[in-house]
């Protein structure tokens, strides 16, 4: 019994020495060095290839962020031992003293990164391009990306921009999306989009007829989609303000530039009214076209009195008015 105890008592005592000098062997600070680990940055740091233990908080978040090697690239390692940290700590901390590590002999690192898959990137695509233009102009109607396979970037501050050379017209559209990392171009992916656009144009508010000169009160603003509408649209009232109405056109209709055409007033040759007006004059005389004149049309008339030649803008059939 008493042998027993006895070598019960010196068993203890031999595991508490052990114990005293395990924690005299650590020291200061413990590297623990991980068996993998993934660097999220540019650079591989300290605290990500090994976890640190000391007395002095404020050490070890020192020591944690110890730049130790670049970042291997996306599908690359590199390898991490403790006699590079040591090199590092000789570098970055030559006062640190009572060094220990534990774990395994080396520390394999990859590159963290973040992944995007197709889906992801076409919910991208489409929030950018709605930050350039309004949904009440443009719809997408379908988005897709050249490359169906996920995008792999490197952990960081990602920013996506949209390239948009010219604003789009065209019913499919090519785009570019860069990828950038901390404001540097990591990688551009391109995807089609089919979209439809809605401009502002002009409707018939009734039925106009063959000859007929068009009116604003004739006429109704509205969004059309333009994918659907052919020819040029009327899109401003200047353009057919001094035309008429080269068919019938029913009350609805989108008006397009070739429903017009200009209205020949004046033939050359004809007798017109020549007016001269001031707030105070009104004269009225005869005169000679020497040109053909639409509405509006500024034309060269002969006085048949005077034979005087001047110059007028045609106001109605076989009229003008006298510039002084």
């Amino acid at each position: 019994m008493k042998k027993t105890v006895s070598t019960i008592f010196i068993l203890i005592l031999f595991l508490a020495i052990g114990v005293t000098e395990a924690k005299a062997r650590q020291g200061d600070i413990l590297f623990r060095l991980k068996d993998k680990s993934k660097a999220k940055g540019e650079t591989i740091l300290l605290g990500e290839v090994a976890e640190i233990e000391g007395n002095d908080e404020q050490v070890i978040s020192q020591l944690q962020k110890i730049p130790l090697s670049k970042s291997p690239l996306l599908g690359y390692t590199k390898i991490i031992t403790p006699q590079k940290i040591l090199f590092y700590l000789g570098k970055n901390y030559p006062t640190l003293q009572n060094i220990t590590f534990s774990g395994p002999d080396r520390c394999l690192v990859e590159r963290s990164c973040q992944e995007f898959s197709a889906k992801e990137l076409e919910e991208i695509f489409i929030d950018q391009f709605y930050k350039n233009f309004s949904k009440k102009d443009i719809k997408i109607e379908h988005v897709a990306i050249h490359n169906s396979q996920k995008i792999k970037v490197p952990e960081g501050k990602i920013e996506f921009n949209l390239l948009i050379p010219r604003p789009p017209k065209n019913h499919k559209e090519s785009f570019a999306l860069k990828i950038k990392r901390d404001q540097k171009l990591i990688k551009q992916i391109w995807l089609s989009a089919r979209l439809s656009y809605f401009i502002y144009t002009f409707i018939s508010a009734k039925d106009l007829h063959e000859g007929e000169k068009v009116t604003i009160e004739d006429i109704i603003r509205q969004k059309n989609n333009f994918i659907e509408l052919k020819g040029k649209r009327v899109q401003n009232f200047s353009q057919i303000e001094k035309l008429i109405c080269s068919r019938f056109i029913p009350a609805g209709t989108v008006l397009t530039v070739s429903m017009f055409k200009r209205h020949l007033l004046i033939k050359k040759g004809a007798i017109i009214k020549m007016i001269a007006e001031t707030e105070t004059l009104y004269v009225v005389s005869l005169g000679k076209a020497l040109s053909d004149g639409f509405l509006g049309d500024t034309i060269l008339v002969q006085n048949l009195n005077s034979k005087k030649k001047v110059y007028g803008e045609v106001k109605g059939e076989n009229q003008i008015s006298i510039y002084f």
